[in-house]
């Protein structure tokens, strides 16, 4: 399942501890929580996955409207002021998650583009994104292109190998994973159609450009709808992909759909506003399916809370998310404030293999 083996280790001691295989996905009950190895904080022992947002609204005109003003600033710029500072303070995390977008956003979804009161089109985050940001696209709304930005892609990568390989860290390389977007665009699907093995040629470049800036792997927005057929050339692709070594694919796509069943070995990425209505684990999920028996785990995401008040992660809500199965990604914009109790991230793997036997040993024959 590509995870680092810290978290790996936790998991199979959980197993163990709870007497359940990885295909058992009966909601988890208090003990199986309670007995998530943590420390006095109660925070569970393993390593936290920092998610990192750059994602804009994207309909201005002249900037796209990025966040953090990437477009006109860069990708080190955003580093620097936002992922710098949570390297080089207090309990450094070892796992990053970027949010990671063009600043040419999609094409439609379908049909026809939906146009804004403003008069622009809204638009899709796209899978092949650094692809149609170098090529510079025709416009959804019929004014023109979208200025060629090969540039924004070179620093991208040059500044998130820095990261990755632990330039900005002391040394101590970080697992970097990108989140990208739907394969199931207007544009991918008429390719798929036309020319099955450009499409492909397609889907594998932009995994290599993640994998080529040194990223670990990457999470897929897979599907618009529920309805994507589960023998899906991009789905076999994506699978393809997922046994390179060293880089694997998640898929977001997790609400009960047709693709699914196929996407079942791959690993799913969730935020925590979906958990109760659909994560078959979760106590009080409210739509439970027959993915009750999917064998697999992924990354449950616990966003800001941008309408202030207290973060919805706690120490019980970590400890529920590894009890059903998952790592933890923590909101970029908490980690500081989370960091000082969370358990070591840069040490040594955590080894929760079972103890060797305690029985003396005998001596030595003569």
């Amino acid at each position: 399942m590509h995870r680092i083996s810290s978290t790996a280790a936790l998991l199979g001691v959980l197993a163990l501890l709870f007497g359940a295989t990885a295909g058992d996905r009966e909601a988890v009950t208090d003990e199986q929580i309670a007995a998530v190895p943590s420390n006095q904080a109660g925070w569970p022992l393993q390593t936290y996955v920092v998610f990192a947002g750059t994602l804009g609204a994207g309909n201005d005109p002249n900037t796209h409207n990025v966040a953090y003003s990437i477009h006109s600033k860069g990708w080190r710029h955003y580093i620097d002021n936002e992922i710098r500072p949570l390297l080089e303070g207090q309990n450094p995390p070892a796992r990053v998650c970027i949010h990671c977008v063009g600043p040419g956003w999609p094409r439609l979804r379908e049909g026809e583009p939906h146009l804004l009161k403003s008069g622009r089109a809204y638009r899709w985050f796209e899978y092949d994104w650094p692809l149609t940001i170098a090529e510079g696209r025709e416009r959804e709304d019929g004014a023109g292109r979208w200025r060629a930005l090969p540039i924004y892609l070179e620093e991208f990568q040059q500044a998130w190998r820095e990261v990755a390989e632990g330039r900005l860290s002391g040394g101590f390389p970080i697992a970097t994973y990108a989140y990208t977007g739907l394969i199931q665009t207007p544009w991918l699907e008429a390719l798929r159609e036309s020319d099955p093995d450009a499409y492909r040629e397609r889907l594998i470049r932009v995994a290599e450009f993640f994998r080529d800036a040194g990223f670990a792997g990457m999470y897929v927005d897979a599907s618009s709808s529920r309805t994507l057929p589960a023998g899906h050339d991009g789905l076999r692709i994506l699978r393809e992909i997922d046994g390179w070594p060293d880089f694997f694919v998640g898929i977001e796509s997790y609400p009960p759909a047709v693709h699914d069943e196929t996407t079942g070995p791959l690993r799913y990425f969730m935020t925590d506003g979906t958990l109760r209505s659909q994560h078959p684990r979760y106590p009080e999920c409210r739509n439970r399916t027959w993915q009750t028996e999917l064998q697999r785990d992924g990354l449950v995401v616990w966003l800001n809370n941008w309408r202030g008040g207290p973060y919805r992660l706690t120490p019980e809500k970590a400890r529920l998310t590894v009890a059903m199965g998952n790592d933890i990604g923590v909101s970029w914009k908490r980690w500081a404030d989370l960091a000082p109790f969370l358990p070591a991230q840069q040490l040594p793997p955590l080894d929760l293999a079972p103890l060797p036997s305690s029985e003396p040993k005998q001596p030595p024959q003569e």
